[in-house]
């Protein structure tokens, strides 16, 4: 089994793979190519499945659209947490 940290509810942010390697792409690193971002993201796909249908099974988990703007995904993580974001109160990311 997976390690079960006890987490109440987990957040995936989703994001298209054609927006993943257009940002990546953009980022200007020497390493970020098509070949190799498309390398990375079959291996982020294998490793992440299995996690994912495991919050998934435990009801747990939310899912968000990370092609939105930065104050559109912190609104809708804290919609779907039913939380209040403000200028004070910090974002946590484990």
């Amino acid at each position: 089994g997976y390690f079960d940290p006890g987490f109440d509810r987990v957040v995936l942010l989703t994001i298209s793979k054609q927006a993943t390697i257009d940002r990546l792409l953009k980022r200007g690193r020497f390493d970020d190519t098509p070949e190799s971002i498309q390398t990375r993201l079959e291996n982020y796909y294998r490793q992440i499945e299995g996690i994912t249908n495991f919050y998934q099974q435990k009801g747990i988990m939310v899912e968000v659209n990370a092609e939105n703007s930065v104050e559109n995904i912190a609104a809708e993580i804290g919609q779907k947490l039913g939380v209040k974001w403000n200028r004070v109160t910090p974002m946590r990311l484990i």
